[in-house]
């Protein structure tokens, strides 16, 4: 009696069910980092601490977060301005609670843990926009998704970024349900979190106005006077940031990160030199492009990151009258990539294809069947087009970019499968009762 109870509560309870999800999704992920992963085994090199007049220290992301914790917590002052500080500054907050592993063992645990309670993020939005049924089986195909538990086992921003963004899709539709000044600022507050964990959330901020334009139907003084004050609160939110990196590079700078270098690996003739069959939609590096010799390669890593940032525009923007006809070619197979099917073999590679292809058609599904709702749902369509469409296209279409989306995405395919179940089993018993 007492498991019957127990096992009601997690599938009944909404309390409950979002326990479920975080305990089957802390499981999987737990499994994944040390069997496959090998959390414990990992080798972490250190790079070593670089200044701003030197070298320009091309780290890759599951160092360069932790490298920038430590100096967060050392003598040396934190000057780096190519990353954004969250994710850095809650590895410092491990290192000064479990100290500093040779693997980074506690790092990437706190990971997992954090994965696993995004999936209860992804529970909570479901549940908020589709009810509690949807809310589950949304956050069970969160639990068992092959690319957020592929990206839990690594140091990523998007481990946590990505939670933090959901949580902010998760009030905005709260605010267009109920009209609460409540819903409105602590979605504000999520996505300027989101932004301070990684910048790719920072274009969303200005999209806003339009989602309140749609929810109110119309252009009124209460849409503007909300719009001003979530444009705020969210900027509000990333300003001491914008200040530090405004100090530290002697221009307006809203984020951190390398706009022109990442559109110069997107789109250098060197992308375009592969079979189109095998590109999976990654970037190059500067150096790898094809718009650099490699006496320019030397030069541009004795620059700053400023200086560096500012040859790669001049560049790019020489080199875009040539390869404009050849852009929606390439943009085409991101597309393909980003929804499922590519040339990656291996039993892992093609099962987390096979699953992106049928989340895919699922959310597609959900957006048909939801179409009703369109202005309570604009939030999800418009965050969806701005990481699902936008980014994939002008960037790359990495699994990494598709993590922003991919709550959105489950949430529809959950509602659809719901859908199509009570329409084919409940309402065929009920016609038989």
């Amino acid at each position: 009696m007492a498991l019957k109870r127990v096992a009601a509560w997690l599938l009944r309870s909404p309390r409950g069910a979002g326990v479920l999800v975080v305990l089957v999704a802390l499981v999987l992920r737990l499994s994944f980092a040390v069997w496959y992963v090998g959390v414990g085994q990992v080798k972490h090199a250190m790079f070593p601490w670089s200044r701003t007049d030197g070298p320009a220290q091309r780290v890759l992301d599951p160092d360069g977060y932790t490298v920038h914790a430590m100096g967060m917590i050392s003598d040396e002052p934190h000057w780096q301005t190519s990353r954004q500080p969250l994710v850095p500054a809650y590895h410092a907050l491990v290192f000064l609670s479990f100290g500093q592993h040779p693997t980074l063992f506690y790092n990437r645990l706190v990971d997992v843990v954090l994965a696993a309670f995004g999936c209860g993020a992804v529970y909570l939005l479901a549940r908020r926009v589709f009810g509690q049924r949807v809310g589950l089986i949304a956050g069970l195909l969160a639990a068992t998704s092959i690319s957020m538990i592929h990206k839990s086992g690594y140091i990523y921003s998007e481990t946590l970024s990505v939670p933090l963004y959901t949580l902010a899709l998760y009030f905005f539709v709260g605010f267009a349900d109920g009209r609460r000044w409540r819903d409105l600022v602590l979605g504000g507050v999520f996505l300027g979190l989101a932004t301070l964990g990684r910048q790719t959330t920072y274009p969303m901020i200005y999209v806003l106005p339009l989602w309140l334009w749609l929810v109110y139907g119309r252009i009124n003084r209460a849409m503007l006077v909300r719009s001003a004050a979530l444009v705020g609160i969210a900027v509000a939110i990333i300003l001491p940031w914008a200040l530090h990196l405004s100090t530290a590079n002697g221009q307006l700078t809203p984020v951190s990160g390398h706009p022109w270098q990442l559109l110069c690996g997107c789109y250098g003739p060197a992308q375009f030199e592969q079979p189109l069959g095998h590109f999976e939609g990654s970037w190059l590096d500067v150096a790898e492009c094809g718009l650099f010799s490699e006496t320019e390669v030397t030069e541009l890593d004795q620059m700053g990151e400023v200086e560096q940032e500012a040859a790669c525009k001049r560049r790019f923007l020489e080199y875009l009258p040539a390869i404009w006809p050849r852009i929606p070619e390439l943009m085409l197979y991101r597309a393909i990539v980003f929804i499922g099917p590519s040339s990656r073999s291996g039993l892992f590679s093609r099962a987390f294809q096979a699953q992106q292809t049928v989340f895919f058609a699922l959310f597609l599904g959900g957006l048909w069947m939801s179409r009703a709702h369109w202005r309570r749902l604009s939030i999800l369509y418009l965050a969806y087009l701005c990481f699902g469409v936008l980014m994939i296209m002008l960037l790359y279409g990495s699994s990494r970019n598709r993590l922003y989306s991919d709550p959105i995405i489950l949430a529809f395919a959950a509602a659809f499968l719901v859908w199509v179940f009570e329409r084919r089993f409940v309402r065929k018993r009920a016609e038989q009762a």
